[in-house]
């Protein structure tokens, strides 16, 4: 049994021998052989140098903190994304509000124009219409009889009577308790 132990040994150790790229010792061979292999062996030891008792320790550190870094990271790509998602969803809505009272303060607008001109039409009109949140906002105007004109070429009483419009809109949408115009009427004949 003591026997079979041995040889059990002595294989699991050429095994691991082979595995590391070491080579058994061969059962003939001379001892001045064996003696100037272990030297050769010694020797490439004192050629790597000091060994770092502390190294495996060190990489366990090393590998933990790596391995925080690469969680963090991890961490803040998906709230990044999530933060990405969040800032799309919200211009989305802000452009859905934006455009619901653009639309809602250019219909009023354009319907009490109508009424204080006797007949004329007004518009809010925006540069692009496929990107709303970037896009200026013009008024322009067509007084009873006359053409669309941009609210710089309409008469000072015109001029008036589109802001007014403008005005009562925005207010017809989103009211406010007190109202203070001062002069109004400077320019209406």
């Amino acid at each position: 049994a003591r026997m079979d132990n041995l040889a059990s040994k002595k294989e699991s150790l050429e095994e691991g021998l082979q595995n590391s790229g070491g080579k058994p010792i061969e059962e003939k061979m001379p001892v001045s052989a064996i003696k100037a292999g272990i030297s050769d062996l010694e020797a490439k030891i004192l050629e790597l140098g000091p060994i770092n008792h502390r190294a495996i320790e060190e990489y366990n550190l090393v590998k933990d903190e790596y391995n925080k870094i690469k969680d963090e990271i991890t961490k803040l790509r998906t709230e990044k994304s999530e933060l990405e998602d969040l800032t799309d969803k919200l211009n989305e809505q802000k452009k859905n509000v934006f455009l619901r009272l653009y639309h809602g303060i250019n219909r009023d607008m354009n319907e009490i124009y109508y009424t204080l001109s006797g007949g004329g039409e007004a518009q809010l009109v925006l540069s692009d219409e496929n990107d709303p949140m970037n896009a200026e906002v013009s008024i322009r105007a067509r007084p009873k009889g006359s053409n669309f004109s941009k609210l710089d070429s309409l008469s000072g009483g015109e001029k008036s009577l589109t802001a007014l419009s403008f005005i009562m809109a925005v207010q017809r949408t989103n009211p406010s308790p007190v109202y203070y115009l001062d002069e109004v009427d400077m320019f209406l004949d």
